[in-house]
């Protein structure tokens, strides 16, 4: 029975078809009880005997079902009606990334195209910690919706690295402009894969067209195992430290590449945080509303101006001249004069803060030894002080004069003895002790 004919799947109405693939069709539905707006995902009628195609839709429901993360579209079910498979997806009113290349008909702004990749890297993250790679990264597969969320899409060929792979050794699965050079070469797909496969995307959003460009898929994939492709930067100006991301992505050999999604996704935060004039959220919205992808009447409940601010430049330091290295550090510049002024305060409180502690926690330990060190301290700053204010009291004599000029100013020349001879000690002090 052809998918289009089916109008009710349990309490779920089908509404109209909104794309079509290889192996399924999909549709919007709405769910009557909760009155929310569902994707429904129905494999091809011709299909639903063919045991290896039933076998993979399974299997998408199943890794899905998996995943639980805000860049992942969410499943809601998987139902079997008169032999034909279903699956009720979380419905995301939005684009597709490829949408938003062709109405921008150029490269996206690189805060833009940063926030993509940042959104696909997270999602990636999680999948592959639940040991599931996708195998498909391509900007067709990425949803941006009217309130900014990015989605990653279709698992339709992802695979549960857990269980037996569906496809044939020598087998290319995927799209041939994504693939990477492993794939290619027919070797087993890894997480590396999808780092390969997100980095041709942010090329592509960077640059406005595709990295390996060929008439037929012979040079094409020539090109991808070669790695002869145009620098970012001969095609746009983009930070050094966003090319060098690019191309860690894209390296040839997957161990030269960033081994966890992870680390690809600190690093695409940091240079978000350089470029990011606003909230993530608000900005996409903005930039869709920009190319026409979306009308205000469309953004209901969403007020702009609550989702957009200025960056107070006192609060950062300058981006200009930061990079990524090779492998992955960070070339940090000097920080501002209100930092290294913030930064000597700080440390001078905690060096005084920990020497009252130090002086405390002695004199409650060995209270004498402690008292004795802190007058012998208190005498010698006294000394040192005299001193100082003795030598700057006496002024010389006039030539040919005795002492009048010291006298008057109470001082006496080191060395010279008093004309009075030595003063009395204080009653119950020693003789030596006032000399000293």
């Amino acid at each position: 029975m052809p998918a289009t004919r089916i109008r009710r799947i349990g309490t779920t109405k089908m509404l109209e078809p909104v794309g079509e693939g290889g192996m399924a069709e999909v549709f919007v539905a709405i769910q009557e009880p909760l009155q929310r707006k569902v994707a429904v995902k129905a494999i091809h009628p011709d299909l639903a005997r063919n045991k290896e195609a039933v076998t993979r839709f399974r299997r998408e429901a199943l890794a899905l079902g998996a995943l639980h993360h805000e860049n992942i579209v969410a499943v809601h079910d998987l139902v079997e009606k008169n032999g034909q498979l279903f699956m009720i997806l979380e419905y995301v009113d939005g684009v597709d990334v490829l949408e938003i290349i062709r109405a921008a008909n150029g490269p996206l702004p690189v805060d833009i195209a940063l926030l993509v990749a940042e959104g696909v890297a997270s999602a990636l993250a999680h999948a592959h910690w639940r040991n599931v790679i996708h195998r498909d990264i391509k900007p067709a597969n990425v949803m941006v919706s009217r309130h900014g969320e990015v989605k990653l899409t279709d698992f339709g060929i992802a695979k549960d690295l857990t269980i037996d792979d569906l496809t044939k050794t020598g087998f290319i699965v995927g799209t041939p402009s994504y693939l990477s050079p492993e794939q290619i070469a027919g070797k087993k797909a890894d997480i590396r894969t999808d780092i390969y496969a997100l980095g041709v995307l942010l090329f592509q959003c960077l640059s406005g067209q595709k990295p390996f460009v060929a008439e037929g898929h012979g040079e094409l994939f020539a090109s991808i195992v070669d790695g002869r492709r145009p620098r970012l930067r001969e095609l746009v100006d983009v930070p050094r430290g966003v090319e060098r991301i690019v191309d860690r992505c894209m390296q040839v050999k997957p161990e030269r590449r960033y081994q966890r999604a992870s680390d690809l996704h600190r690093d695409l935060e940091r240079q978000l945080d350089r470029v990011l004039s606003g909230t993530p959220h608000g900005r996409m919205v903005r930039y869709l509303k920009e190319l026409g992808l979306v009308r205000e009447d469309e953004l209901t409940g969403f007020d702009l101006t609550e989702l957009w601010y200025e960056q107070d430049p006192s609060e950062s330091i300058e981006i200009d001249e930061i990079e990524l290295l090779g492998d992955g550090r960070e070339v940090r510049p000097h920080p501002t004069l209100l930092q290294r002024i913030r930064g000597t305060l700080l440390t001078a409180i905690a060096v005084a803060s920990l020497a009252v502690v130090g002086t405390l926690l002695a004199y409650y330990l060995a209270p004498k030894e402690t008292s004795a060190f802190l007058h012998r301290m208190a005498r010698w700053v006294d000394e040192a002080s005299a001193s100082a204010s003795g030598a700057t009291a006496v002024r010389p004599a006039a030539e040919g004069t005795g002492g009048p000029a010291a006298g008057k100013t109470g001082g006496a020349t080191k060395g010279a003895p008093s004309p009075e001879g030595p003063s009395p000690a204080p009653p119950g002090e020693r003789p030596e002790d006032a000399r000293r």
